[in-house]
């Protein structure tokens, strides 16, 4: 089986798994670093910290790959810390930087806007049951186009037009999640749906 011309060979990561480090140049918590301070909860305590400075390193070993694009996400909590709204400009340039580097190296950015990195604020105000974190994600969205889909960078420098996004990753496990927790909360308030 051969493929198809126009295939794409490329790396992924998560914001998480990549970054960690969730309050550098002030981002907010998401719901990965509460869950990850749980004991026992991922192996060592690792956040990915180590690796928020070094995404140029990691940019370059694909692009030696012979790979062509390189899919990473936004942490929401980095660009809107308490999902809210009050924008991190430190956050934004952050990702700004990653496709700089993505574009110097010859790899096509494909961008995530999420992959289960809710601010752990929206969270705690319901999270995804709430159709505020709709609104919120909506926001978020809308000013993360906003920054990234300019024909020109600010300073002059060549442009950064992002032309593949996905707005959630995973979309069909994010599915399932939801409607377990759906029943569980239905069990543990005595619904029943049954005739």
């Amino acid at each position: 089986m051969a493929f198809a011309k126009n295939f794409v060979w490329g790396a992924a990561s998560s914001a998480y798994q990549t970054e960690g480090s969730p309050r550098a140049d002030g981002g907010g918590e998401s719901i990965w670093d509460v869950f990850c301070r749980r004991p026992g909860a991922v192996a060592d305590g690792f956040d990915g910290s180590a690796a928020y400075r070094r995404y140029e390193e990691d940019i370059a070993c694909a692009a030696q790959m012979g790979l062509g694009a390189y899919r990473f996400s936004v942490s929401w909590a980095r660009v809107d810390p308490y999902g809210d709204g009050r924008w991190n400009g430190e956050g934004f340039a952050f990702y700004l930087r990653m496709l700089q580097a993505c574009r110097a190296a010859g790899l096509e950015p494909y961008v995530t806007l999420y992959h289960w990195e809710l601010p752990q604020a929206l969270e705690d105000a319901g999270g995804w049951r709430s159709r505020e974190t709709a609104r919120a994600f909506a926001r978020y969205a809308a000013e993360a186009a906003a920054h990234y889909d300019r024909r020109q960078h600010p300073d002059g420098r060549q442009p950064y037009r992002i032309t593949y996004y996905m707005r959630i990753n995973q979309v069909p496990f994010y599915l399932l999640e939801h409607k377990k927790q759906h029943d569980e909360h239905e069990r543990l308030h005595g619904i029943d749906h049954e005739d």
